[in-house]
């Protein structure tokens, strides 16, 4: 991620959200407001992003938007560090990050899937940049998950280094149907070298006529060390119901005057459930 002789540590400093998806399992409700835009707590998931980038000192973020854009600009309005890019076509997560090569330049960059809200004491964007800074390299945030649910993931051929929370990726397998060669995933942080553009536009599209970050994030490794980091943190996919509402309550729970009222109604609830079942 640094050229060859470069002394000067790493300065990343933009980001690409890709915020154009069509929320199909979040339907009706993202009929109108785009998935990425529905709430949690008091501010939308998108914002949650927005401030884990700058938290991480990201100077220029690149959000590419859809249909629903408008409510999406609204938002964000008066932002200065924040781009719009169109994507009119939905062809991919890779399609999605090419519409932004001309916002990339010949600077490394990060990707924040927008619909992934990750909670944690430091936010998993400025954890990949530390680990960025030491290793010079590609990083991937990536997490382990039960088997059942490696189907809906990218899962990670990798090999161990002497960290324990770092591995060395050696394929990426796009939402395995079959045998996974691990129980590790990568969850919708990454860092990248501007290259990753160039491959990119070599990738050809799928079945489905999209263009798969994975098949990239392949040829890179082809060429590059890339590693993936297991990070410090609760992750929270808001385009699923379940992990949406999950959402809601652990971070209500972060506001004392809500906690404080929230708690004891879900005993409640809880409680009730329980003589139901009885």
């Amino acid at each position: 991620m640094i050229p060859k002789g470069e002394e000067e540590s790493m300065r990343l400093k933009k980001a690409i959200i890709p915020a154009a998806g069509l929320g199909q399992r979040m339907l009706p409700a993202t009929r109108a407001i785009p998935k990425p835009m529905l709430p949690v707590v008091d501010r939308p998931a998108l914002q949650y992003l927005v401030e884990e980038a700058m938290e991480a000192g990201i100077e220029e973020i690149a959000i590419v938007v859809g249909h629903q854009a408008d409510v999406i600009r609204a938002h964000f309005a008066g932002e200065p560090r924040i781009w719009f890019i169109e994507q009119t076509d939905l062809k991919g997560t890779g399609h999605a990050l090419l519409m932004a090569r001309d916002f990339v330049g010949h600077e490394p960059f990060a990707v924040m899937l927008g619909d992934i809200v990750i909670d944690g004491t430091e936010g998993c964007l400025k954890q990949l940049l530390g680990v960025a800074e030491r290793v010079k390299a590609p990083v991937l945030a990536v997490e382990r998950l039960p088997e059942h649910l490696l189907c809906q993931h990218n899962a990670i051929q990798y090999s161990q280094t002497p960290d324990p929370q770092l591995i060395r990726c050696r394929q990426v397998i796009e939402k395995p149907q079959g045998p996974t060669p691990s129980n590790v995933v990568s969850i919708g942080r990454y860092l990248f070298p501007p290259e990753l553009m160039a491959w990119l536009e070599r990738v050809e599209p799928d079945g489905r006529g999209e263009i798969q970050l994975t098949d990239a994030i392949n040829l890179l490794i082809e060429q590059e060390t890339v590693y993936g980091y297991f990070y410090k943190g609760q992750r929270y996919d808001v385009g699923d119901r379940t992990e949406w509402l999950k959402a809601q309550i652990a971070l209500a729970c972060k506001h004392s005057d809500i906690r404080d009222e929230l708690l004891p109604y879900v005993k409640q609830l809880l409680e009730h459930e329980n003589l139901k079942q009885r």
